[in-house]
Formats: structure tokens, C-alpha cells, sequence
């Protein structure tokens, strides 16, 4: 399981037994690749098992794989 913390500018995952594994992401700026600034959502492709999440004040959609590893940016300066 998954949470984002808003304020807190990152990801939190847990096991499906509820207890805590690991934290990734940071109060960065979109100078680092993995860096999140206020977070607003995610979610997970199916396919690929891959996390998106929505980078509220950076403007960007950034995808990491299941252990908090940047994967790539699908998109950079969008305004939501």
C-alpha cells in the first residue's frame, strides 16, 4: 500500500499487513528527478506495477517502480 503525505512532499509505502516499509521522494525541487513538492495523488498501472504520482508544485506526472526507484517523468510544466 501507498500513501502520500501532501505537506510531508513524499511517498510512504506499507505492507499489506500495515507496517511501514520505506519512505522515497523529497521536498526538492524539479531539479532532481525524484524529488516530489507537495504531492496530490497516485496511482499504480496495472500492467507494469509502476507508481504515478501527480507532482502538484512542480508541475509534472513522475513514475518510480514499486521500491521508490525514479523510472522517468512522462510529462514537465502542467499546470492542475
Amino acid at each position: 500500500m501507498f500513501f502520500i503525505i501532501y505537506l510531508g512532499s513524499c511517498v510512504h509505502k506499507f505492507t499489506l499487513d500495515g507496517i511501514y516499509d520505506q519512505r522515497f521522494g523529497s521536498a526538492k525541487t524539479a531539479d532532481f528527478p525524484e524529488a516530489l513538492s507537495s504531492p496530490r495523488g497516485i496511482t499504480v498501472f496495472p500492467d507494469t506495477q509502476q507508481l504515478l504520482v501527480a507532482d502538484s508544485h512542480n508541475d509534472r506526472l513522475v513514475v518510480f517502480d514499486q521500491n521508490g526507484q525514479f523510472q522517468q517523468l512522462i510529462t514537465n510544466g502542467i499546470e492542475y
